[in-house]
């Protein structure tokens, strides 16, 4: 048996994948905006550190010291002695920074180191390549970076590093708490995992990298940032591109490595927590709401409507319906429902009437045709004449209520009896009152003296002056010579007789004349049939033979005569009674479509 479901759980199932759905699209989209406002503020404040950088050592690094660093990069490093510091501050190179315009200090600096001898360039070199490293070192502590150094592009494939190989990670040991705090800020290794020398010489094509490639191409942008982020590992990097510029010309390009893997986890820890966190109060909250907006907008009405149906089943009343689902106003599936349903109820009782009135009028149809079934009924014999000379029996089955076949025996005068099976077409009340008109039309014209012949004639005349609705009749019409046996036949399209006039039955085949009631000036043929003591005449109308079985199959003439050979001596009474078993066991389940009826007689008189 399949399982059903209830709308409530159809509907709480989709609401509950939608919410969920929506709320790990929310959480997502927070997440990449949470992770966008912090890059930016993070790109800013690397920009400003970058600017800081620049300004620290700007003035002082100017381009010709390092073009000296590049070329001479051994002699660049190491610590400035105290004989040297002596020597600078004596030469008044300190003086060179009381200048407030950077320009001029620039300037000033520049033709100082450009007019001193090898030594003295050597121990300014050196001074400002430490000056440099401070400003990278400063940064690398303070801002928690976990690399700064700078590119010097030397062509178009390399580029120096310069960077601080003075200071190490160790020099962050000391004393106060503050710097033990940032150690863990300032202890983790570049993304690159890469601690480049000063002077050291790498490959470097920009061209390489597109972003930086359109950095260095647009001069109006100041930084390039480039962010992996492994979220198998819950760890991200930054790598940041500053170049620094003097006029047109590409000093050289600061570099910082940024390691944020802790404030991604966060982000997604923090995600995570959030997204399970209203998930659940989501839910709660919207399975709640569901199941108060569903009893109000679905349960409710749909109780009232059942409520309605049982009242309706109850009393059948529609006008009750139409009061308790007129203030329903649900303007959905559940509204159409109800309105469907009144309208559906309303057709009911029209159809209910209807019913009632059909069944009035056919209960009063069966009362009339129950009437005209008795009145057909008493219009055929029932009473048998009985005589020493004869005896005769027959029966009447009609497939309905009336039928449209008749039998008739009657005398015509003291010596002469009169018999008469006929089968008039269609059926129902139409057929039977034909067949009362010409059972009725029969007696009239039987008058002693007139030949069967002679009677089918006037009887076909009068039903044709009639013209009732193109419906014709069968008539086998014999009069019997009570004294001599001869029977005086005459046929008007009705089925053959049977005749037993040796011990068992045959057919006799008697000239057939034109149904009655088809056409005006129809003339029929007499037949004699001499019958002597112990012969029987049997007729009968065409739904005998015509009788059909559940496989269309008929019972057939040959079936007939045989049924009439099981038992050939017997009485006429007992002889229809056998006839009737036989087609009844033939024909079994299947509809009676024809009216079924027999006659026969048996004659005593003569003793030749």
């Amino acid at each position: 048996m399949r399982k059903r479901r209830t709308i409530l759980f159809q509907i709480g199932v989709v609401v509950f994948v939608t919410f969920l759905l929506t709320m790990i699209a929310t959480e997502y989209y927070l997440y990449n905006q949470n992770i966008d406002i912090y890059l930016t503020a993070k790109n800013e404040m690397i920009i400003r550190d970058m600017d800081s950088i620049k300004d620290y050592i700007g003035s002082e690094a100017v381009d010709e010291i390092i073009e000296y660093w590049c070329e001479n990069p051994e002699k660049s490093k190491g610590e400035v002695d105290a004989d040297s510091f002596d020597y600078l501050y004596n030469s008044g190179f300190f003086e060179l920074y009381a200048e407030k315009d950077e320009s001029v200090t620039r300037a000033k600096i520049a033709e100082f180191f450009e007019n001193a001898d090898d030594d003295f360039k050597e121990v300014i070199a050196r001074d400002q390549r430490l000056t440099f490293g401070d400003a990278i070192g400063t940064a690398v502590y303070g801002r928690g970076y976990a690399d700064v150094y700078c590119l010097r592009p030397i062509n178009d494939s390399q580029a120096m590093v310069i960077s601080d190989d003075e200071w190490s990670k160790n020099d962050l040991d000391t004393s106060t708490e503050t710097d033990a705090e940032n150690e863990s800020e300032t202890s983790v290794e570049g993304f690159y995992n890469k601690k480049y020398d000063f002077g050291q010489i790498i490959d470097f094509d920009s061209d390489d990298d597109s972003g930086l490639s359109n950095l260095l191409k647009n001069k109006n942008e100041k930084a390039y940032f480039e962010k992996n982020i492994d979220s198998e590992n819950d760890t991200a990097y930054y790598l940041g591109y500053y170049p620094v510029y003097d006029n047109d010309k590409l000093l050289y390009i600061l570099c910082i490595e940024y390691d944020w893997s802790d404030v991604y986890s966060t982000f997604v820890g923090k995600t995570t927590k959030n997204l399970i966190r209203n998930t659940i109060l989501g839910l709660v909250f919207s399975s709640c709401l569901i199941l108060i907006c569903l009893f109000f907008l679905t349960v409710k009405p749909l109780k009232k409507v059942k409520e309605t149906m049982d009242l309706y089943m109850l009393n059948k009343s529609s006008n009750d319906v139409e009061d308790n689902l007129s203030t329903l106003k649900s303007k959905n599936e559940i509204g159409d429902l109800a309105y469907h349903f009144r309208k559906l109820t309303k057709e009911m009782d029209r159809y209910t009437e209807e019913n009632i009135s059909l069944a009035s009028d056919k209960a009063k149809i069966k009362t009339e045709l129950d009437l005209a079934a008795s009145i057909q009924k008493q219009s055929l014999t029932n009473v048998f004449p009985q005589s020493d000379k004869y005896e005769i029996f027959a029966s009447m089955t009609p497939a309905k209520e009336v039928g449209g076949d008749f039998y008739d025996i009657f005398d015509i005068d003291e010596d002469h009896l009169g018999l008469v099976i006929g089968d008039v077409s269609g059926k129902g009340v139409p057929a039977s009152l034909l067949m009362m008109s010409s059972m009725s039309a029969l007696k009239s014209f039987a008058v002693p003296g007139l030949k069967p012949s002679e009677i089918l004639s006037k009887v076909n005349e009068s039903l044709v002056q009639r013209d009732v609705m193109n419906m014709f009749v069968t008539i086998w019409m014999g009069i019997l010579d009570k004294k001599t046996g001869v029977l005086i036949t005459s046929n008007a399209g009705h089925e053959y007789p049977a005749v037993n006039l040796n011990g068992t039955y045959e057919l006799y085949h008697d000239k057939h004349g034109l149904v009655t009631g088809a056409m005006s000036g129809v003339r029929y043929k007499d037949h004699e049939i001499q019958l002597k003591k112990g012969d029987t005449v049997f007729v009968y109308t065409d739904g005998v033979p015509e009788a059909t079985n559940k496989d269309n199959e008929l019972f057939g003439t040959d079936r007939m005569i045989d049924a009439l050979n099981n038992n050939p001596g017997t009485a006429p009474s007992e002889i229809l009674e056998s006839v009737k078993t036989a087609v009844d066991e033939f024909v079994g389940d299947a509809e009676q479509f024809d009216d079924l009826t027999m006659l026969c007689i048996t004659y005593h008189g003569n003793e030749d």
